[in-house]
Order: structure tokens, then C-alpha cells, then sequence
């Protein structure tokens, strides 16, 4: 194991927990609009834009037609007349509360701290992003080292994210930093194309990848954020 001096880090699914906090997004949006908040919705919401920001890491759409187009076809699919621009508004403002951290994540970040370079590297968009980031207590050990695609105009997995992100932290030597993160298609992907090693925290104990995963090649593989310290001192 090779000794990394910068650690990025994603933000969703491998520290911070996103389907608590979309859960509770949805529920409190849907109350508000008049949409029932069931399960069977939450399902059918998460389907649809899951599959929307896959299209973003594509390429196929933007994050401003994501979020004209998520609300839009998920109310049409329930035949609701709310407007679905005024409930991806409402919706955001209450994702932005939603900075519950994964079990051991705020543990292992304060473990592999010292002496390295920490940021957090996120597809997402400010609104969002960064109060979820300031709730979440993840300063405390990142600072200012937070990147947010929708600030910097382009998303993981294009190797131009990282180039941005290895800019801005003066990093020169690609050999000396570790992407962390859950996602193939996004995470594994996008460090793959800037050459940086990359290691899976394959959360979900996976054995076969689909089609848009293939290409993706991890490093290291995890089964949980906690593994990280032995994984870096090994």
C-alpha cells in the first residue's frame, strides 16, 4: 500500500447518508404539496431521479433539466396537478437539512486525518450540498476542502472534475492521492479517467456490475468506511 498524502473523499453513500436524508426530504415536501407520503411514492420519487442523475454522469442531461424534470414526472406518474418546479424547490430546501453522517464515517475521517490532505469531492448542487456539509460536523476535519460539481461546472465521473480538484489542492503527483467513494460509474469511474487510485467501499456487498459499471476499476475495495485506517496502514 502506497503512502497516499491526499484523501477525496464522496460525499453521499460513503459518508454522509443520503436516503435518510432524502426520506425525510420527501415526506416533508410531499405533506406540504398535497402529495401523499408514502413509501410506495418515496420509491417511485427515488427511481426517477436516481436514474436522472445517472444521465447527468452520462452526460445525456443537465442538473437544470434534472430538476425541472424529477418532480415533473414523478407527480405526472401519480396524476397530481402540483406544480413540479415549486416541489423540487421545496424539496431542495429541505434536503439541505438532511446531514445525517453513515455509522463510523466522522470516526474514520478523525482516524486517517493526520498528516493528509482531506477533501470532500460531491456530485450535487450548492443549495444542498453545502448546508448538509456544515450540519454534518465534516469541517471539523475538511475545512474549507469541499467540492461541489455544481460550483465547478462539471460532474464526476469527467476527468476535468478532478483535474479541477487536484488544481486547487496543488496536487502534482496523482500517485499520492486515494478517491474514496461508493460509486463505480461516478467515484471509481472519474478517478480511473484522471489516473488517481481509487478505493470502493462497496457498501452493498456487490458481485455483479451493469453495463454503465463495467469500464470502473477499483484499487482497493472495502466493505465499509470503517475499513479505511487498517486498508491505509496495511
Amino acid at each position: 500500500m502506497p503512502n497516499f498524502d491526499y484523501l477525496l473523499f464522496d460525499a453521499d453513500g460513503t459518508l454522509l447518508d443520503f436516503e435518510a436524508a432524502e426520506r425525510q426530504a420527501f415526506f416533508a415536501t410531499a405533506v406540504v404539496l398535497g402529495v401523499d407520503p408514502t413509501e410506495e411514492n418515496l420509491k417511485l420519487y427515488s427511481s426517477i431521479n436516481g436514474a436522472l442523475w445517472k444521465q447527468i454522469e452520462l452526460g445525456e442531461v443537465t442538473n437544470a433539466e434534472m430538476q425541472r424534470l424529477r418532480f415533473t414526472r414523478f407527480l405526472a406518474a401519480v396524476g397530481s396537478d402540483a406544480d413540479g418546479i415549486a416541489m423540487n424547490a421545496a424539496y431542495m430546501v429541505n434536503l439541505g437539512k438532511g446531514s445525517q453522517l453513515l455509522p463510523g464515517a466522522m470516526d474514520t475521517v478523525r482516524a486517517v486525518a493526520a498528516g493528509r490532505t482531506m477533501a470532500i469531492i460531491t456530485n450535487g448542487l450548492p443549495v444542498t450540498q453545502r448546508p448538509r456539509y456544515e450540519g454534518s460536523g465534516l469541517r471539523e476535519v475538511f475545512g474549507d476542502n469541499l467540492f461541489i460539481s455544481g460550483e465547478l461546472g462539471v460532474q464526476k465521473p469527467e476527468k476535468r472534475y478532478f483535474d479541477l480538484v487536484c488544481e486547487k489542492l496543488g496536487i502534482a503527483d496523482r500517485r499520492r492521492v486515494l478517491v474514496i467513494g461508493d460509486s463505480l460509474s461516478s467515484d471509481i469511474l472519474g478517478g480511473n479517467n484522471a489516473e488517481i487510485p481509487t478505493c470502493w467501499v462497496n457498501t452493498k456487498w456487490w458481485t455483479e456490475r451493469g453495463d454503465a459499471q463495467a469500464k470502473a476499476r477499483p484499487d482497493y475495495t472495502i466493505r465499509s468506511i470503517t475499513e479505511l485506517p487498517a486498508l491505509l496502514e496495511s
